[in-house]
């Protein structure tokens, strides 16, 4: 499973493998299963919606956006943990799209996806600026901004009001 982690140290020395990899690195874990049928639902909605050639694009290149994202944020700044192994990452990126692109959805209790997508979104920043984890968070915040340009470039988020200005 580390062999298959990025870890950007490595890829400047060849592994360059570890740009599409990381996704792939599980730990055996009931949260891993749980973190594949979460990707695996959103993700086959989501395909619905661009058919399987696209969506195998959309994810190949939301993993070397990220990728490359991590080696470039590591290399001035000596960042050493880009947390880029296994599909949890990813897999909330997917289900970031899917909520943007049905935002009122109801979830469990009734709860809006959008209300949803801002927890999602809302904990690990809040948790990364109380562990004094500013590189991590400029990777996250990065990383969903990043998101949001892939997916618009693959036709999806049409409906997201800023995101349509820019266009």
């Amino acid at each position: 499973i580390d062999g298959l982690a990025l870890y950007p140290d490595d890829v400047r020395h060849g592994r360059v493998w570890q740009l599409v990899t990381w996704p792939l690195a599980n730990p055996v874990r009931p949260w891993t299963i749980i973190t594949i049928f979460f990707f695996w639902y959103f993700g086959s909605q989501l395909e619905d919606e661009l058919g399987r050639a696209r969506m195998a694009r959309f994810l190949v290149a939301l993993t070397l956006g990220l990728s490359v994202l991590a080696v470039v944020l590591s290399a001035p700044f000596g960042w050493t943990d880009p947390e880029l192994a296994g599909l949890g990452t990813l897999e909330l990126m997917v289900l970031l799209v899917w909520i943007a692109e049905h935002p009122h959805a109801r979830f469990f209790f009734g709860i809006p996806a959008w209300v949803l997508g801002v927890v999602l979104v809302a904990l690990p920043v809040l948790g990364l600026i109380a562990d004094r984890e500013g590189l991590t968070l400029l990777h996250l915040l990065l990383g969903l901004a990043l998101t949001a340009a892939v997916a618009r470039a693959f036709g999806l988020l049409g409906e997201v009001a800023f995101l349509s200005k820019l266009s």
